[in-house]
């Protein structure tokens, strides 16, 4: 395997445990695996990975309260357009709107 690859293997079973953490509801541990995640996500450059783990950790934030980080993390899933997995696009403007008005 290429480093490459191996990379966004190894990523995405890691963005699995954040999900996993957030199914536990231990979302806390679950937004900072995500976040964590997010930051490897953007050095590999995989658009849709990181709109769906943008979507995860918007909500993972919104379970926790955090209303502003996460409208701004959904927001910029939905930024990605056509490179996101358009079903998630669906659930993220469904997130969207479940937040508390501005």
């Amino acid at each position: 395997m290429t480093g490459h690859v191996a990379d966004l293997v190894r990523l995405t079973a890691d963005t699995a445990l954040g999900r996993d953490l957030a199914a536990l509801g231990r979302w806390r541990e679950a937004a900072d695996h995500l976040r964590g995640d997010l930051r490897r996500i953007q050095q590999l450059g995989v658009p849709s990975l990181e709109a769906d783990v943008r979507m995860e950790l918007g909500r993972v934030l919104a379970e926790l309260g955090e209303i502003e980080e996460a409208r701004s993390c959904l927001r910029r899933a939905l930024a990605f357009g056509d490179a996101a997995d358009s079903g998630n696009l669906k659930i993220v403007q469904s997130l969207l709107e479940s937040l508390p008005a501005e």
